[in-house]
């Protein structure tokens, strides 16, 4: 009787034992890592806008439907006659983006210019191994220049920040059909 005491006893404290270990004795499972610190964003802040366009106190017409409103705009800073001897009325405002952004090209857009071509032909003194620019050249270009110092350079910007926004407008060139002088 005594035996089989014993071996429950035994028989208890070794289960008892294992259920000890199983519990306590294991080691903790390790804690997450804390997670990385996310990056801190060194960019300097931008710079406010120095020169804000201005509000727009009557919506503006499409790119499309700009030429006439535009046009007769810039019709009265440069007066009449001017504008219909000098301008090329039709897509004006995509011809003036596409001049100023070939500006800081090699080539040219000769096409797609705002202005009409300077009347009369180029002139050159001199023979063909010492060609230079002939002074006669500057009379092709007068009439222009006058009606150019005409301007009121106030209102020939605030015309061009009153309809800046057209501007933004996709612009599609199709160079297929647009010759490109070198200005080299």
């Amino acid at each position: 009787m005594k035996k089989p005491i014993l071996a429950a006893i035994a028989g208890v404290v070794v289960v008892s034992a294992a259920a000890l270990w199983f519990w306590f004795g294991r080691a903790p499972e390790p804690e997450p890592p804390e997670p990385p610190p996310l990056p801190v964003d060194t960019t300097p802040a931008p710079p406010p806008i120095a020169h804000p366009l201005p509000a727009v106190s009557e919506p503006l017409p499409t790119l499309a439907e700009s030429d006439p409103v535009f046009g007769a705009a810039l019709g009265k800073l440069v007066g009449a006659s001017a504008f219909k001897q000098f301008v090329r009325p039709e897509n004006l405002i995509r011809h003036i983006v596409v001049t100023v952004d070939n500006l800081a090209k090699p080539k040219l857009a000769v096409d797609e210019r705002p202005v009409q071509p300077t009347r009369g032909s180029f002139q050159v003194s001199g023979d063909d191994s010492q060609a230079t620019l002939s002074p006669n050249n500057a009379a092709r270009y007068a009439p222009a220049l006058a009606a150019l110092r005409k301007l009121d350079n106030e209102q020939l910007v605030a015309l061009y920040l009153q309809y800046y926004p057209c501007s933004r407008a996709p612009i599609r060139i199709w160079a297929t059909r647009t010759p490109i002088l070198t200005t080299v």
